[in-house]
């Protein structure tokens, strides 16, 4: 610990002028020091950390106003989220201001609902105007176009996309794998002695307002029949019928769409008399609906036909039948997307472009669970 003056004599916060004079070293070796970058001036680890240690106590705060005006930088990030579904979004907007806070920034968080052009437009500008060096995009697709990211670039904002389908072509993007997924899925219900599948899979049209949703579809779709081939490579006989299910079907002021839309897909199973021993859904949302629609009909989860989700939605253990599903690693994305992006403004560095891919896991339930099974399979992770 550094001994300070019994009496300080600073009336206003600690500048670097301030820390430095303690020190006796300059005002530009104190900044590398807290800035944690190489410079013009050498700073030892033992100086650095006596420079950390000194901020600390006398509660010193960066200056960003003054800052900016020889680095053009605010020391400001921000994160962009969806204003749809905020019961799933606002659990990965906590995970993503949770890992700024452990580098001790708040960030500004910006909402986006923007589905047209217009609207995407306004939500760039005031990410621009607002002058953030750094943003963090959750599930960008479905209310930020690629354009719009690479104006962001161009201004240059450091930006690093996390969550959503599809690998983004001009940013650094953490997404999760949904092959490895599904494969997951597929194993476990082998393993219970299901041989009868069903997969509730959204269509691979879709309108110009659910395009997102189709890609999402279309890889879930190839994700299930790999994963379906790979049990079918090691000699065991199962049937897959894929179930297309169209979110447009559902009337555009219906305040649970997803919900709706896996409701309406199921009943049209039964009535079809296509009631699968399991079926996969694409997401949890479709799969609360299913059950309704079950119950209904009387038909019995798990003994008369088991279900799996994909989200891990918090709601899913508390259920009246809980429910198995696909738990992606938001927030290890997070902290990694977001020590990219951190790093990258201060070390005055671009960031490359590419796409990370991360495991997922299965929150295995009493949703997919023989009856007849060990109970103790509840709430395993495989």
């Amino acid at each position: 610990m550094i001994a300070l003056p019994e009496k300080p004599s600073l009336e206003k916060p600690p500048t670097l002028a301030d820390l430095g004079r303690i020190l006796g070293l300059s005002k530009r070796a104190v900044s590398q020091a807290l800035n944690e970058r190489q410079g013009t001036v050498k700073v030892s680890a033992a100086t650095r950390q006596r420079v950390q240690s000194l901020a600390k106590q006398m509660g010193y705060r960066p200056n960003f106003a003054a800052a900016s005006l020889t680095t053009g930088r605010t020391g400001q990030f921000g994160i962009l989220t969806p204003i749809s579904r905020m019961h799933v979004h606002a659990i990965r907007l906590a995970s993503a201001v949770d890992a700024f806070a452990k580098l001790g920034i708040s960030p500004i968080v910006v909402y986006s609902g923007a589905k047209s052009e217009e609207a995407q437009d306004s939500t760039l500008l005031a990410l621009i105007g607002g002058r953030i060096d750094g943003i963090l995009l959750l599930n960008r697709q479905a209310h930020f176009s690629e354009a719009h990211v690479s104006e962001l670039r161009r201004f240059g904002t450091a930006v690093v996309q996390v969550g959503s389908t599809l690998a983004s072509l001009d940013t650094f993007h953490y997404l999760t794998d949904r092959t490895q997924a599904f494969g997951l899925v597929f194993d476990h219900l082998i393993e219970q002695g299901f041989r009868r599948i069903g997969a509730m899979v959204g269509n691979q049209t879709g309108s110009s307002g659910s395009n997102q949703r189709s890609i999402a579809g279309t890889q879930t779709r190839m994700a299930i029949l790999e994963a379906a081939n790979m049990i079918r490579n090691r000699g065991v006989d199962i049937s897959l019928q894929i179930h297309d299910l169209d979110p447009d079907a559902v009337v555009s002021n219906d305040p649970h769409p997803l919900y709706s839309a896996g409701y309406y897909c199921m009943r049209k199973l039964i009535d079809d008399q296509q009631v699968p021993e399991v079926l996969v859904c694409q997401v949890d949302s479709w799969a609360f609906g299913a059950m309704r629609a079950c119950a209904e009909a009387g038909i019995r989860i798990p003994h008369d036909m088991a279900i799996t989700g994909y989200g891990n939605e918090p709601v899913c253990s508390a259920t009246y039948h809980p429910l198995t599903s696909i738990d992606e690693p938001f927030d290890s994305m997070c902290d990694a997307a977001v020590q990219e992006i951190v790093h990258s403004v201060r070390e005055n560095r671009p960031i490359e472009v590419r796409s990370v891919v991360m495991p997922c896991q299965l929150i295995i339930r009493q949703s997919s669970l023989r009856p007849e099974m060990n109970s103790q399979q509840v709430e395993s992770q495989a």
